[in-house]
């Protein structure tokens, strides 16, 4: 009798909601996977096959974890999604032998300043932009580009730090809080762009081969701060401005140097065009990649990032609408303040084409006023044959939903 072939292992960098997704995939393909993360409760871990603690941001504390689940098990790939750890999967990567883009090119697609030079160098339209350390160095930069202009940290995610700044004594408040999210010390400040804002995932097979997965339309509010209160799929954009992005999106992909995995972007299609606000060497967190997308299309653009990162084959079946139907996340944001009370959960749960209903808070908890990505009550995603059915489903679950709070103090 022939031997059965090993089962190979997968290890997954971050075990938080989003990172389930790829684990409850990466399982349906008979894969074992193995998971660190820095907390120990992360959502993600009781459907992995074994985890150890360490941060996925350090690759000091990262690499040694991946190294015993090498002897362990051998691993046969390396892999995130829904969060900005890419230089960490790129560095044990390379350290193991496994596929993936070299840690240079993944450092490019986190840090948003060297982000910006390297799209600069290469043509691809950018903001005017200013890599400043000081308030001092802020203030001549601003003088520079001039109001509005916007300030975020080089290296976090999440909009945390991120403000439209519109005066000098608006930089000079706002400016300690953006450089303290900012691990390096490092702010960028650069030109407001005004137009509506999408999100672009996509896959890249091989050099020059660059497959578009989905375009989901971005609500962002509660300005100046930059709050996602939810999005779309498919885009309500004309086609041209949508194939314009995509064109974008390829001198992204060939600016950065990212010849494996996926890459999405966060991008403005301003008067001028579409410019690029963020990339990323992943795929979408916020619901879009794990929920929406299979919702509106039938794909499943995490089982072809995995295969990729797996040295398999990839099946363009995987990445190939099976359907045209639409799907919506909205965000609940109540009033700050200490919860006191939820209802109407589960009966928003029982609605028509209702998928998800995740809630990040608890009775007695506390939510404080919103000006980043982070602290949100929760998500409702729904679903429908038509863009207009999947938002009224959706609103009508996050409408049901009762979050009520007592004013903080």
């Amino acid at each position: 009798m022939q031997n059965q072939a090993r089962q190979k292992t997968l290890l997954m960098i971050g075990a938080g909601i989003f990172q389930s997704y790829g684990i409850k995939v990466a399982k349906k393909m008979n894969l074992k996977v193995c998971v660190i993360d820095k907390d120990e409760h992360a959502p993600g871990i009781p459907f992995a096959d074994d985890f150890i603690r360490a941060s996925t941001r350090h690759i000091e504390e990262a690499l040694p974890a991946a190294e015993e689940f090498h002897k362990r098990y051998k691993l046969d790939g390396v892999f995130t999604c829904g969060t900005d750890v890419s230089h960490t999967v790129a560095c044990i990567a390379k350290a193991l032998n496994l596929r993936g883009i070299p840690p240079e090119t993944a450092l490019l697609a986190t840090d948003k300043g060297k982000m910006r030079e390297a799209l600069k160098k290469k043509g691809v339209p950018v903001p005017s932009f200013h890599v400043v350390n000081s308030l001092s160095e802020a203030k001549e930069a601003a003088a520079d580009i001039g109001f509005p202009l916007v300030i975020k940290p080089v290296d976090n995610m999440g909009a945390r730090g991120v403000k439209k700044i519109v005066s000098l004594a608006d930089l000079v408040n706002t400016f300690p809080l953006a450089l303290n999210f900012s691990s390096k010390g490092l702010v960028i400040l650069e030109t407001y762009i005004s137009g509506p804002e999408i999100s672009i995932d996509t896959l890249v097979e091989k050099p020059g081969h660059v497959h578009l997965i989905t375009i989901a339309d971005r609500i962002i509010a509660m300005p100046p701060y930059f709050v996602e209160k939810g999005h779309t799929i498919p885009s309500i954009h004309p086609k041209e401005k949508l194939h314009s992005a995509f064109d974008m999106a390829k001198r992204g992909v060939e600016a950065l140097g990212i010849t494996l995995g996926a890459a999405k972007y966060d991008m403005k299609l301003s008067p001028k065009g579409p410019v690029i606000g963020e990339m990323a060497a992943r795929l979408s967190g916020g619901f879009h990649s794990g929920v929406t997308e299979p919702l509106a299309t039938g794909m499943n653009s995490i089982k072809a990032a995995i295969d990729l990162c797996l040295g398999n084959p990839l099946d363009l079946k995987d990445i190939s609408p099976r359907f045209h139907y639409a799907a919506a996340e909205r965000s609940l944001y109540p009033k700050p303040g200490r919860v006191i009370s939820i209802s109407g959960v589960d009966k928003a749960r029982s609605l028509k084409n209702i998928e998800l209903v995740h809630l990040n808070v608890k009775e007695g908890g506390t939510l404080n006023p919103l000006t980043s990505n982070i602290g949100k009550a929760g998500h409702v995603v729904g679903w429908g044959k038509t863009r207009s059915e999947a938002v009224k489903n959706t609103l009508n679950a996050v409408r049901t939903i009762r979050i009520k709070t007592d004013e903080l103090r």
